[in-house]
């Protein structure tokens, strides 16, 4: 693949200054461009501000931005612009900033010591970064499934990964959805998950065992990769604003126009089979911090009371972890939801009954990196929190049976010829699927599993038989049958009673 690129130089001895040299020609830049004109250095962009400017020795130049109208809270006295040295990996704050006749200044105090230096808008992470990230992930004890989950339209993996203990069966655990970079601009949120995960992947204390033990954490940490690339703002390479797009259901029925949605969308769907317990789908705004809780005015219970829950012990992590340092808002949002498209909670909530959340974080005033990667602790550890209770109704530390019923979506699905189905018959503390609690039982249970066509023919009969508390697959071979639809129902002695759709397709 051709790798799409723009350079360009321009330089001015002028005012006392020497050359300054500025380009684009790297992972994520754009600028359009840059002239010396009374005493500043006036930059021009049109998407995401990325840029690389040589000749800096000595110098201390003031940078100028005309701020366009529709941008205007992207540039305030208080946020400031990043910059690092060539040799170094770690962006610093410029030193002051101001807002004079419709332009954002910018400038160091003191004179840069090196040639090269890089400024940006917030912290950046390029894809670059993340295939790299990628690659020394993939033998950790703690992730799977390390991998292109799909290609973006320009060829670009999307990737995907879990975090958990590989050791304890998924059935006995808690499904929590990340995803971030669906705007490309918006670098904060990113920060945040890849906070989380590190945290998840590499810490040895108590929390972080347990949700591995407790948990599968999904990741998709970059959406929508060509537009990382590029450098772009909101959207796509084609065009989309991937977070309008994620309509409902799977991508069988219900198809997106935007490749990068459709693909993690149809993964998730595919991974997770009925539940996903809580979801978070990470932006960045420049001027708050904002929690929006899955498009809707009024959330049904009791959704609502564990979003409210939850903010409130992220929050309290959030000021621990930190010493009093509380940047997560004690609130959250509930937007209207307007458009024919889905944003991703909405998904979330309305397919997966997910306690779904957007989460909009912030630099103002001005934080470190260190600091927005901490959000992702805070998250992690406001989740331990509410799980403990939930899954275990105790302070025990971990599950030894599986603790709700549960039909899984079949795997892979569609299918051909065969597919498997997983059910779970449990001895409960608590029902996830509703939050209410369940008498312990020992007893077995008479379970059928069925297989019927459209018209509600029987097909085949895979179980039926009494069965004890545990976690079981087995396998449907439809060699012999039509493609088209057909359903798959677990009744188990009057317990629990569940119908779910699969596709065979030939």
């Amino acid at each position: 693949m051709t790798r799409l690129s723009f350079f360009l130089i321009l330089f001015f001895v002028t005012e006392g200054f020497s050359q300054l040299y500025f380009d684009k020609d790297f992972d994520s830049g754009s600028l359009d461009s840059a002239y010396f004109s009374n005493g500043y250095w006036n930059i021009n962009y049109a998407t995401t501000l990325h840029f690389r400017v040589r000749g800096c020795t000595s110098e201390n130049p003031t940078f100028r931005i005309w701020v366009r109208p529709e941008w205007w809270w992207h540039f305030r006295a208080a946020h400031r612009m990043v910059w690092r040295y060539n040799s170094s990996l770690s962006y610093n704050y410029m030193d002051t900033a101001w807002v004079e006749n419709g332009y954002y200044y910018f400038q160091n105090n003191n004179v840069f010591t090196a040639d090269t230096i890089f400024i940006a808008y917030l912290f950046p992470l390029t894809y670059t970064e993340l295939v790299s990230y990628m690659n020394t992930i993939q033998s950790n004890q703690w992730v799977r499934d390390a991998d292109a989950r799909g290609y973006s339209v320009l060829g670009r993996n999307i990737y995907g990964f879990d975090v958990t203990n590989p050791n304890i069966s998924d059935s006995l655990k808690s499904r929590v959805v990340l995803t971030s970079r669906q705007h490309p601009l918006e670098t904060l949120g990113n920060h945040i998950v890849m906070g989380m995960s590190d945290y998840l992947i590499t810490s040895t204390d108590s929390v972080a065992v347990w949700l591995r033990d407790n948990c599968i954490f999904s990741f998709y940490p970059m959406i929508n990769p060509d537009g990382v690339y590029l450098g772009l703002n909101t959207e796509t390479f084609a065009g989309f604003n991937p977070n309008r797009f994620w309509f409902n259901g799977d991508t069988i029925s219900s198809p997106s126009p935007c490749q990068e949605t459709n693909i993690v969308r149809q993964d998730i769907w595919e991974r997770t089979g009925n539940k996903v317990h809580y979801s978070f789908d990470m932006h960045t705004n420049s001027g708050s911090l904002i929690y929006y809780y899955c498009g809707l005015k009024t959330a049904p219970e009791p959704f609502s009371s564990l979003a409210y829950e939850l903010v409130r012990e992220i929050r309290t992590s959030d000021s621990l972890i930190n010493n009093g340092n509380i940047l997560l808002p004690n609130e959250i949002l509930c937007d209207t939801y307007h458009s024919t498209n889905w944003y991703a909670d909405f998904w979330h909530w309305n397919n997966k009954e997910s306690v779904a959340f957007t989460l909009e974080t912030a630099t103002v005033p001005p934080q470190p990196l260190e600091r927005i990667r901490n959000n992702g602790i805070a998250i992690a550890h406001g989740l331990y929190k509410v799980l403990k209770v939930i899954l275990t109704g105790s302070e025990i530390e971990n599950l030894t049976e599986p603790t709700t019923f549960e039909l899984s979506q079949n795997y892979p699905n569609p299918f051909n010829p065969s597919t498997k189905i997983r059910f779970v018959i449990p001895n409960g503390v608590r029902n996830l699927k509703d939050f209410s609690l369940q008498a312990p039982r020992n007893d077995n249970s008479l379970v059928t599993l069925k297989v019927y066509d459209v018209l509600g023919n029987q097909i085949a009969t895979l179980v039926n038989e009494e069965k004890p508390v545990g976690n079981y697959e087995v396998e449907f071979n439809g060699s012999g049958l039509p493609s088209g639809i057909y359903f798959y129902m677990l009744d188990v002695q009057d317990k629990f009673f569940e119908v779910k759709k699969m596709i065979l397709l030939k």
